[in-house]
């Protein structure tokens, strides 16, 4: 990506959900579709940041986390000159922070990282210390 790409930072907090999950799951992604639509005619980098809060979420388990990640292949299909990453974050709060969302130190630390420093990977997710990737094997037909 070259130097003078714009970062874009789209955030969803996964704890709210309106009394239509599957309606505000379609606004949230019309959202993103509308955002792609905006830098396609420049270098970019568009980062889907989801926030599950405090708990142990697993990253598969998740249905939004699923949804997001499944869209964004596609988008980054559709449109090729935007970097498309995601990234989940999952953990403890500290007590003595307790209005910042995610307020675990090293969990933030560590998602600081990714933005300033991405490597190869397009989907993580940060669930307290462990970091974790998608990966899809194909398999052979039995």
């Amino acid at each position: 990506m070259p130097a003078a790409a714009l970062d874009v930072a789209w955030t969803i907090d996964a704890r709210r959900c309106g009394p239509d999950p599957v309606a505000e799951l379609g606004h949230r992604l019309a959202g993103i579709a509308a955002c792609c639509r905006r830098l396609a005619a420049m270098p970019a980098r568009l980062w889907i940041i989801v926030s599950f809060g405090d708990g142990d979420a697993t990253p598969m388990r998740e249905p939004i986390w699923c949804t997001i990640i499944s869209a964004m292949r596609v988008a980054q299909n559709e449109y090729s000159g935007i970097e498309i990453r995601c990234l989940g974050l999952a953990g403890k709060s500290e007590p003595e922070m307790p209005d910042l969302e995610m307020a675990d130190p090293e969990m933030i630390d560590r998602a600081a990282g990714e933005l300033l420093e991405p490597d190869s990977e397009r989907e993580i997710f940060f669930a307290g210390t462990s970091r974790m990737v998608s990966r899809i094997e194909c398999g052979m037909v039995g």
